[in-house]
């Protein structure tokens, strides 16, 4: 080999030196050549977490990888920046489908994808249930049951260990009534303590009177009538203070006046006046939260009391705003936790604003609304249409900011059931069955329909990952993982 041969070969070595190396650094940087707009940009990628593991990930309708057992995540990188469809396939689940914009630089997130499966086989738990009573603990049921054509009785269901004992039925009401001349009874309402230990029964009549029952779960043979006849009630509960304590708030007409009264009952069920923080002070509503009783007065104001001696005794007032009342609408107050206070006027819903304490409306026409579980985001329904309601700032990945209202998906039915499943999915209800969907609203939302059975009434008990359900007389219970 000539001196002249080894010189050229030295510069083309050199020369590809040149070339290769920036391309090789530009590749590792992230850079690629964008073929159809003829520019090089840098590259972004996807992050998938996907429950359960053993998923099959499609880009762009091409197989791209499975995800093992141990790991249920997965990095799509390198990516040009353009929009990808991702789609999520696993034996027997339902596939879960969404389109992401990838940018330059950045990864675009969605780690709570959770797969349900195409089938879940309801196991038939009780028979000829006519209404289920969801108690606070969550653990248990208050059953009622259809005896015969002419009877029915209340069972009280433990749901951890399936167990159920007859608490009470239609003929030990009627031995205890002194005016019962041919008259129907059926409960319209259970009134739980707060440890789901003590009940309140309300029967209606077919003269529609209603009848109001203590009972204490653990002794079912004893129940008394609270002497209520001459009243109209309008709100009763057990004193969250005291629960051997019942506070009733009535309304009775006095020389052709009506007149509302707040008493309380002791624990011998003798009733007794409770005296007002102000004299004359009209309800709207009144709601018992924690140690606290909240009032919702005429004047536009709420206010935070404590039980002391048979006073009720101020402790703060909510709102530094009174709220405009229209003496023709019906007004309710709901407490989730002090910093999350609701206020609905017939069917709009307001939420009390911590920052400047002053009802912001969140929107008219609500039919139902829950909180999620971690006290940040507001779902509910309006017009076959759900929505979310963000309570704080969501940084994370997809982005929304407080006070800020998104529609998550519609529905062809009008809903009749709605709470969460978990922190980002939520569970519902319509005549077409019960279904789970997720609440990260790019793109398609996807939803799953879990039964297909038209559900009474449905409860999600997440501590054992349990559907409970009452559908053609009968109560249902599906294991979801």
């Amino acid at each position: 080999m000539t001196k002249k041969q080894k010189h050229l070969i030295f510069l083309s070595l050199l020369l590809s030196f040149f070339i290769v190396a920036p391309i090789t650094i530009f590749y590792f940087q992230g850079y690629r050549f964008d073929w159809q707009n003829k520019k090089l940009t840098k590259t972004g990628g996807i992050f998938l977490k996907i429950k359960p593991s053993g998923a099959t990930v499609y880009l762009n309708h091409i197989l791209y990888k499975k995800t093992n057992v141990i790991f249920d995540s997965l990095l799509i990188d390198n990516l040009p920046p353009k929009k990808y469809h991702i789609l999520i396939r696993k034996d027997n689940y339902q596939d879960w489908e969404k389109e992401f914009f990838v940018s330059e630089m950045l990864v675009t997130e969605a780690k709570n994808i959770h797969l349900f499966a195409k089938k879940y086989p309801p196991e038939l738990i009780l028979q000829q249930i006519k209404k289920i009573f969801i108690a606070p603990n969550q653990k248990y049921l208050i059953v009622e049951k259809q005896d015969n054509q002419n009877s029915w009785s209340l069972w009280l269901f433990d749901t951890f260990s399936k167990q159920e004992k007859k608490l009470i039925s239609l003929s030990d009401f009627l031995f205890s009534l002194s005016d019962k001349e041919a008259r129907k009874f059926e409960p319209r309402e259970i009134i739980f303590s707060r440890d789901s230990q003590k009940i309140i029964i309300v029967l209606e009549d077919n003269h529609q009177s209603f009848h109001y029952f203590f009972l204490d779960i653990n002794h079912s043979g004893r129940f008394v009538e609270l002497p209520l006849d001459n009243y109209e009630v309008v709100k009763l509960f057990f004193n969250p203070q005291n629960e051997s304590q019942l506070i009733v708030w009535t309304k009775r007409t006095v020389k052709r006046k009506l007149k509302e009264d707040l008493m309380f009952f002791d624990q011998n069920f003798k009733i007794h006046p409770i005296n007002p923080f102000i004299s004359d002070l009209k309800l709207l509503d009144i709601a018992p939260f924690n140690n606290s009783i909240y009032l919702l007065a005429d004047n536009g104001l709420v206010y935070k009391t404590s039980f002391v001696n048979s006073s009720l005794v101020l402790n703060s007032v909510l709102n530094l705003q009174p709220k405009n009342i229209n003496s023709q609408k019906k007004y309710r107050i709901f407490i989730f936790n002090p910093k999350n206070v609701f206020l609905t006027e017939d069917n709009t819903l307001y939420y009390l604003n911590p920052k400047n304490y002053k009802f912001q409306l969140v929107m008219k026409q609500i039919d139902k609304f829950s909180l999620s579980p971690n006290n940040d985001i507001l779902v509910f329904s309006s017009q076959k249409n759900i929505f979310l309601f963000y309570l704080a700032d969501h940084l994370s990945q997809p982005k929304a900011f407080r006070w800020e209202r998104i529609k998550l998906l519609d529905s062809t039915a009008e809903i009749l059931q709605l709470d969460w499943f978990d922190p980002f999915h939520i569970i519902y209800s319509d005549k077409n069955g019960i279904y789970i969907a997720e609440i990260d609203f790019r793109d398609n939302v996807n939803k799953s329909l879990i039964i297909t059975l038209a559900p009474k009434k449905f409860f999600w008990q997440k501590s054992q990952n349990s559907l409970f359900f009452v559908s053609r007389n009968n109560l249902f219970q599906i294991n979801i993982q």
